[in-house]
């Protein structure tokens, strides 16, 4: 079966979505920010379509009706409920019980992330149990594993720059060899986000139209969909 990608992702929502950022930018500013970067992770599941089963999986009931209605010809499953750690790891049971043997979970906020870096991921799977791509503040935009069984996000220190250490631990501490991407960064704060804006030579106000995609209304709830490390 093919290898599946899964896209922990949010509508970009104003009010909800990218909050360390909304300090700055305000509600509406944050969500046209992160409509641009969503853009881009919608962007590598195109790419990948056909040999890989691509997906999203929608932090809220609102953000899945929101795909529905704006990523149409895309498939859009719904994120349990729980913790970062508990959420990734059923994201992994159910694609595991599915019949796929290589599966891989991508966040939805780095800007450098293509489907090179995504196929590369599969092609690590095929001679490690687990692969990882490490972000430059200590958490990780990626992580796969090849058959279910291993436990990779119990007592992991969440929203630290802990995140990547201990999750390469835990695995080698479980005889996993862990094949490692290249280094990325996410854009959860605001110096973050000026080098994004510098990186792709526009400011904030444009995000929007080059996104193709709105700000929704503000809505209750939230849950971590950017790289793994942060739960806001």
């Amino acid at each position: 079966m093919r290898p599946a990608l899964a896209i922990f992702a949010r509508a970009p929502d104003a009010g909800r979505a990218k909050t360390r950022l909304a300090s700055v930018l305000g509600p509406w500013g944050a969500a046209l920010a992160y409509a641009d970067l969503l853009r881009t992770a919608l962007r590598v599941a195109d790419g990948l379509q056909g040999r890989w089963r691509a997906m999203v999986y929608a932090a809220g009931r609102e953000d899945l009706a929101w795909f529905r209605r704006n990523w149409a010809h895309g498939e859009v499953c719904l994120q349990r409920e729980g913790r970062l750690g508990e959420r990734l790891q059923a994201a992994f049971d159910d694609l595991f019980q599915q019949g796929h043997e290589r599966v891989v979970v991508v966040a939805s906020d780095v800007p450098d992330l293509v489907a090179r870096i995504v196929r590369q991921a599969g092609a690590l799977l095929e001679r490690n149990p687990a692969v990882l791509g490490p972000c430059e503040d200590g958490g990780y935009y990626l992580i796969g594993q090849r058959r279910p069984g291993w436990d990779l996000f119990s007592d992991i220190t969440w929203s630290t720059e802990l995140v990547y250490g201990q999750t390469l631990a835990r695995a080698r501490d479980q005889g996993l060899s862990v094949g490692t991407l290249p280094r990325l960064y996410d854009v959860d704060d605001m110096q973050a986000y000026r080098r994004y804006v510098a990186d792709v030579s526009y400011i904030h106000q444009d995000a929007g139209a080059s996104s193709g995609f709105q700000p929704c209304v503000p809505t209750r709830g939230t849950k971590a969909t950017g790289a793994m490390r942060s739960t806001s």
